[in-house]
């Protein structure tokens, strides 16, 4: 009896709900350091350009179009 009660607690699985998180939370880690993060570098680059931008300033447009 003593048998069957150990057998059917096992994790058949192998993996515990620790295990699952940290392999989620390794992920999520890999993502902001690939993605997210840079995306967000990018973004306050583009920022601080804007903000210097001036009148009479020459801009060139992701087109290709030359301006001022």
């Amino acid at each position: 009896m003593n048998m069957l009660l150990a057998a059917t607690t096992e994790n058949p699985g192998g993996m515990s709900l620790i295990t699952i998180v940290l392999i989620y939370a390794v992920i999520f880690g890999v993502m902001y350091l690939l993605l997210i993060r840079p995306r967000n570098k990018e973004q306050k680059q583009k920022a601080q350009i804007l903000s210097h931008l001036a009148v009479g300033d020459s801009v060139r447009t992701t087109g290709g179009f030359i301006g001022t």
